[in-house]
C-alpha cells in the first residue's frame, strides 16, 4: 500500500538522507584512489579490459577464470573515457555504490529508519570496504548487485508486485555476471519466496501445498528466473559457448582438484581475522541485531540466518579462497545486521534512562515490567560501550589506508618502460598493474598469470615463450615471483633478451636483444663453451676506416693473425689516462664445469700489453658456470689505458680462460683455423693520443 502524509514525507526524508550519505561516501573515495595498486588482482583485470577494448574474445583470446561482466565493463568504461587508473576504479566504485542503498533498504526494512541510516556509514567505514572500493575488483560489485536483488525480492514477499521479482532476478544475474559469489545470496532470495509463496496462500485462505498456492509460487519463481536465466545466457555470445562454459564453471572445478582442502584454516580466517579481528565491532553490533531479530521478528532472524550460515559454508568450503573474499561476502549481511543492532541497542538504552527511577514496584505488574526495561537498558548500553572499544582500532587502521605507503619499484618498472619501449610494444608480465602504467600491453591469453591458473595447470612455459616470440613484444618483467614457476621459459627467456635492470631485491627488467646493436659483428668460437658474436668499441671519438688506411693496421694484421687486410676495423682515438669501454657479446653453448674469466688485452705494435681488464663475464652476473644453451650474455667492461702508454695504433685481444690453472679455452675462426694462444684479435684498433698533461 503507498504511504500517505506523515508517513510519506519520513520515506522521502529518509531516502534524501540514505542518497547524500552514499553520495558523500563517494566524494570521500574518489579523493583516496590515487595508489599505485591496492593488490595484484588490479592488473589483471585492467589487462583483460584493455584486450577486451582492442577486439579480442574472452575465453578464446583472453584466459579468464570468471564471468565476462567484469571486463566488458572495464572495456566499455575505458573506450568511452579512456584507459586510466582513475577510470577502471571509477568503474568499480560506481557500481558499488548501489549496494549502500540497497543496505540501507534492507536494514530499514529489518529495523526502522534509525538502523537503515546507520548501515550506511557501518559499511563504508569497514577497513575492507575503504580499502576494495578503490580498487579495481569484482567482490564489492558483484555483491553489492546481490544485495539489491535481495532487497528487491523482499520488497515482493512484503507484499509488492511480481515486477519486484523480475528486478531481483535481473539484479542476481547482473551480480553474477562480474562474479559468481553473489550465489549465495540464493539462500535469502529462496527463503523469501517461500515467505512470499506462505502469505499468499494465507491471504487467499488456502494452504501452502494447494494447488493455487503451488501455482503462485511457480510464478513467482518464473518471474525471478527468467531475467536470471536471460543475463547468464548473454555470457555465451562472448566466447565459444564450451570455452566460456569451462572458463566460468570448469575452473572451479579444476581448482578444487589442484588446491588442498583447508576448510579449518579457512574457518580460522573467517572467525579470527575477520568476525573476531577487523570486524569485530561490525560482528558485536550484528550479534545484538540478530538477537533483537530473534526475539521482534523471528521470520525475518530466519531469513538473514540463511544468509550468513550460506556465506560461511561457501566461504570455508569453497577453494582457493582468500581473506579478501572473505570480507568481501561476510560485509554485507554484516553491515546490514550490524545496522539493526546499533539502532535496538541505542533504543534500549536510550529507553532505559528514562524510566522512573524512584518506584520499582507498583501495582499491575510495573516492577517487573520497569526491571526488562532496566535489563534492556544495561544490555544496549553494553553492547554500545563494547562497539566503541572498537572504534579507535577501526580508526587507526582507516588512517593506514588513507595515506598509504607507494609503490616505488612499481613506479619505477612504469617509468622504465614508458621510456624504453615504443607506444604500440607489448610485454610479458606476471604484473599487469606495471604495464597498465605505463599505457603497454601485455598479450591477451597470457595476460592472467595468476597462481590458480599456473596451479590447475591452465598456463604452461610453451605459452609464455609464444608470447614473449611474438615480435611486438619488447620486454619481459619478472615481478611477482611467477614467471620464475616455468623452468622451460626461464631457461628460454636468455636466449632471445637481456637483463637490462634489477628492481630491488627479486625483480627484472628484461630487454629483447636486437642483434643490431652489435658495434663490429666477429664470430668466434670457443669451442663447447661460448661463441663470440661481435662487440662495440666506445669512447672518444670513433670511426671506421679500412685496415690499409689505417697506419701500421696491415702489418698488425699480418704480423698477428689479426683482421684480414681491406676488411672493416673499427678505430677508437682515446687520450693516455682515459678509458674505452668494450661490450663483447657472448652466445652460450652451456654452462661450464669450473668459471671462466675473460680476458682483454690491449697491444701494442711490439706486442707488448699496455692494458688490460680480466675478469668474470657481466661483472660477475653470469659466471659461465650458470649459462643455458643459447644465452645472450652482454659483457661489458671498461679498459683504462695507462698516462704513460705511448701515442700510437694497439691492437685489442679477447679470450676466455681458467682462473685455477691458467688454461685458454680454443678459439676458432668461421673458417675452422685457430687462433693463436686462444686470443681473438679483434676488428678494431684503439688510437692512443698523448694525454697533454705536463711531463713532470
Amino acid at each position: 500500500m503507498p504511504l500517505t502524509g506523515r508517513d510519506a514525507r519520513r520515506d522521502a526524508a529518509f531516502w534524501a538522507v540514505a542518497a547524500a550519505s552514499t553520495a558523500a561516501a563517494a566524494v570521500w573515495l574518489t579523493r583516496h584512489m590515487s595508489l599505485l595498486q591496492w593488490d595484484n588482482d588490479e592488473g589483471l583485470f585492467a589487462m583483460v579490459g584493455l584486450a577486451v577494448a582492442d577486439g579480442h574474445r574472452l575465453y578464446a583470446d583472453a584466459w579468464i577464470d570468471h564471468p565476462p561482466g567484469t571486463s566488458h565493463l572495464l572495456a566499455a568504461a575505458f573506450e568511452a573515457f579512456g584507459a586510466t587508473l582513475p577510470v577502471a576504479r571509477g568503474a568499480t566504485l560506481a557500481l558499488t555504490l548501489p549496494g549502500l542503498l540497497g543496505v540501507a533498504a534492507l536494514a530499514r526494512r529489518l529495523g526502522g529508519r534509525t538502523a537503515g541510516l546507520a548501515a550506511i556509514p557501518l559499511v563504508v567505514l569497514a577497513p575492507h570496504f575503504f580499502w576494495l572500493s578503490r580498487s579495481i575488483n569484482q567482490d564489492l560489485p558483484s555483491m553489492a548487485l546481490g544485495v539489491c536483488a535481495v532487497a528487491a525480492v523482499w520488497r515482493a514477499a512484503d507484499g509488492g508486485r511480481r515486477a519486484w521479482l523480475a528486478l531481483g532476478g535481473l539484479g542476481l544475474g547482473l551480480g553474477l555476471s562480474l562474479k559468481l559469489s553473489p550465489v549465495v545470496c540464493a539462500a535469502p532470495l529462496a527463503c523469501l519466496l517461500g515467505v512470499r509463496a506462505y502469505r499468499s496462500a494465507a491471504a487467499g485462505g488456502w494452504a501452502v501445498t494447494a494447488p493455487p498456492a503451488r501455482a503462485g509460487l511457480a510464478r513467482d519463481a518464473i518471474a525471478a528466473a527468467v531475467p536470471l536465466a536471460a543475463v547468464v545466457g548473454a555470457w555465451f555470445l562472448t566466447g565459444p559457448p564450451a570455452k566460456v562454459a569451462y572458463g566460468v564453471f570448469g575452473t572451479i572445478a579444476a581448482a578444487r582438484d589442484a588446491f588442498p582442502d583447508r576448510s579449518a584454516e579457512y574457518a580460522d580466517w573467517l572467525v579470527r581475522e575477520n568476525l573476531l579481528g577487523e570486524n569485530l565491532g561490525l560482528t558485536l553490533l550484528a550479534a545484538a541485531g540478530l538477537a533483537w531479530l530473534a526475539r521482534r521478528r523471528p521470520a525475518d532472524a530466519a531469513v538473514m540466518t540463511a544468509w550468513c550460515a550460506a556465506t560461511g559454508w561457501s566461504l570455508v568450503t569453497q577453494r582457493p579462497m582468500w581473506p579478501k573474499h572473505h570480507w568481501s561476502l561476510v560485509l554485507w549481511p554484516l553491515g546490514i545486521l550490524a545496522g539493526v543492532g546499533l539502532a535496538a541497542a541505542a533504543r534500549a538504552a536510550i529507553g532505559g534512562w528514562r524510566l522512573p527511577w524512584r518506584r520499582w514496584g507498583g501495582e499491575g505488574g510495573g516492577g517487573p515490567a520497569r526491571a526488562r526495561r532496566a535489563a534492556g537498558m544495561a544490555a544496549g548500553t553494553a553492547v554500545l560501550a563494547a562497539w566503541l572499544a572498537t572504534v579507535p582500532g577501526t580508526a587507526a587502521r582507516l588512517g593506514d589506508l588513507v595515506a598509504p605507503k607507494q609503490f616505488g619499484a612499481m613506479a619505477y618498472g612504469a617509468q622504465w618502460l614508458a621510456a624504453n619501449t615504443a607506444p604500440d610494444a607489448q610485454v610479458v608480465s606476471d604484473s599487469g598493474m606495471v604495464a597498465f602504467l605505463a599505457g603497454r600491453r601485455i598479450p591477451p591469453w597470457v595476460a592472467v598469470v595468476s597462481s590458480k591458473r599456473i596451479r590447475i595447470g591452465d598456463l604452461t612455459g610453451t605459452d609464455l615463450v609464444a608470447a614473449a616470440e611474438l615480435p611486438s613484444v619488447a620486454a619481459v618483467l619478472l615481478w611477482n615471483d611467477q614467471l620464475q614457476d616455468f623452468p622451460d621459459f626461464m631457461a628460454w627467456l636468455p636466449t632471445r633478451f637481456v637483463r637490462a635492470e634489477r628492481v630491488g631485491d627479486d625483480r627484472e627488467i628484461w630487454r629483447r636483444f636486437d642483434p643490431a646493436v652489435i658495434g663490429t659483428r666477429q664470430p668466434a668460437t670457443f669451442y663447447e663453451v661460448a661463441t663470440l658474436e661481435g662487440f662495440t668499441l666506445a669512447g672518444g671519438a670513433a670511426d671506421t676506416a679500412t685496415a690499409g688506411a689505417l697506419p701500421g693496421a696491415r702489418a698488425l694484421a699480418g704480423a698477428t693473425g689479426g683482421a684480414a687486410a681491406g676488411s672493416t676495423v673499427e678505430t677508437t682515438a682515446v687520450r693516455a689516462g682515459e678509458a674505452v669501454t668494450l661490450t663483447l657479446y657472448w652466445r652460450a653453448a652451456g654452462a661450464t664445469p669450473a668459471d671462466l674469466t675473460v680476458f682483454v688485452h690491449v697491444d701494442g705494435p711490439a706486442g707488448r700489453t699496455v692494458a688490460q681488464a680480466d675478469g668474470p663475464p657481466a661483472a660477475g652476473e653470469w659466471p659461465s658456470s650458470a649459462w643455458v644453451p643459447g644465452q645472450i650474455v652482454v659483457d661489458r667492461r671498461a679498459v683504462a689505458i695507462p698516462p704513460d702508454a705511448p701515442p700510437g695504433t694497439y691492437r685489442v685481444r679477447v679470450g676466455l680462460y681458467d682462473a685455477a690453472t691458467s688454461a685458454r679455452v680454443g678459439a676458432g675462426r668461421p673458417d675452422g683455423t685457430l687462433w693463436p694462444d686462444g686470443a681473438v684479435v679483434l676488428a678494431a684498433r684503439i688510437a692512443i693520443e698523448a694525454s697533454g698533461l705536463p711531463s713532470r
